[in-house]
């Protein structure tokens, strides 16, 4: 299964408006499936970008874990921030289709701050 940074930044986004901090969000995000979903907050976890609840099956067969984000983490809340800016976001993601492969997560991150350093002048 490939990662898809635009669900990564979708998933990020639904957990900051959550209210709760400590509790499963139950979600999904429309245009993707279920078994995608659970694979990217998976994928967030393992970066460090949230905190999880999990519900793994044991010894079921063809049955897809469940994994509920309950919260970000700080360096989750650093990597949204940088995604913020829909100019930058864009400017970032056409760079890297034309480059015409995937990248690390912390070399996207470090485009995506070095395009806003631009903004500031810096």
């Amino acid at each position: 299964m490939k990662r898809d940074m635009e669900l990564i930044k979708k998933i990020l986004l639904h957990i900051e408006v959550s209210p709760n901090f400590n509790e499963p969000i139950q979600t999904s995000v429309d245009g993707y499936e279920i078994i995608d979903y659970m694979y990217h907050v998976k994928l967030l976890r393992e970066a460090g970008f949230i905190e999880i609840f999990t519900n793994q099956p044991i010894s079921v067969m063809g049955t897809v874990p469940s994994y509920f984000p309950t919260c970000l983490t700080w360096e989750g809340h650093e990597f949204l921030e940088a995604t913020k800016n829909p100019t930058i976001w864009k400017k970032v993601m056409l760079t890297i289709k034309e480059k015409g492969s995937g990248i690390p997560i912390e070399i996207l991150k470090a485009l995506l701050i070095k395009e806003s350093l631009k903004q500031f002048g810096l």
